[in-house]
């Protein structure tokens, strides 16, 4: 596969980080889906906040949107983490340029309007530079088919946060189904790049190279 690049040893194992974040958001997946079942039987279980009257199923719901929020904000505070160690790996596991420093990359996600493509692409290149099958130059090994498993991840976040704007039953149930699609694709890319890098990481550093 290559020698291990000299100029960067630093090498963080993901392990215990995506060990703690799927968990979580395997959590907010079951949530998600029984606000959405409930809602559209009780619609007062979703919009507690618009009626005068509070009533078992207003208040069950608020706090079932008070749990679902902090398990949102928990998913985003350890990704944060996950992705900034991932993108500093980077520097172990690829010789070229990258768009960012680990640091570049985690502050575009807090910049607005530049995030809608930033959050996209830097993660895209975790995956794309992650993967096994490329070297350290960023050449493939052999050929593999595009996956487009980060694009529907953050066009399905984008999609939801949108369909947040209607306050209405119909598009609330939408939005919730493509924020559950959403993490099912985050999970997906947490295990597959955690598990690319390691393998990675150890072809590269191994005495064979």
């Amino acid at each position: 596969m290559g020698s291990i690049p000299p100029r960067d040893n630093h090498f963080f194992f993901l392990t215990r980080i995506s060990r703690l974040l799927v968990p979580v958001i395997v959590a907010q997946i079951l949530v998600t889906a029984g606000m959405m079942i409930a809602y559209n039987f009780y619609p007062n279980f979703l919009f507690w906040e618009n009626t005068s009257v509070v009533d078992d199923v207003g208040t069950l719901g608020m706090y079932f949107f008070i749990i679902n929020t902090g398990l949102g904000l928990a998913i985003w505070i350890i990704f944060l983490y996950w992705f900034y160690m991932a993108y500093k790996n980077l520097k172990v596991l690829y010789v070229g340029p990258l768009r960012h420093s680990p640091f570049g990359a985690l502050v575009c996600l807090f910049i607005p309007i530049l995030n809608l493509w930033e959050t996209y692409y830097n993660v895209k290149e975790i995956w794309k530079y992650s993967d096994p099958n490329t070297l350290p130059s960023g050449e493939p090994i052999k050929y593999i088919s595009e996956q487009n498993i980060v694009r529907i991840w953050w066009i399905s976040i984008l999609l939801s946060i949108g369909f947040l704007f209607f306050d209405r039953i119909s598009t609330s149930t939408i939005s919730d189904s493509l924020y559950i699609l959403a993490l099912y694709m985050w999970i997906l890319i947490v295990r597959k790049v955690t598990f690319w890098q390691n393998e990675k990481y150890k072809a590269l550093s191994s005495p064979q190279n």
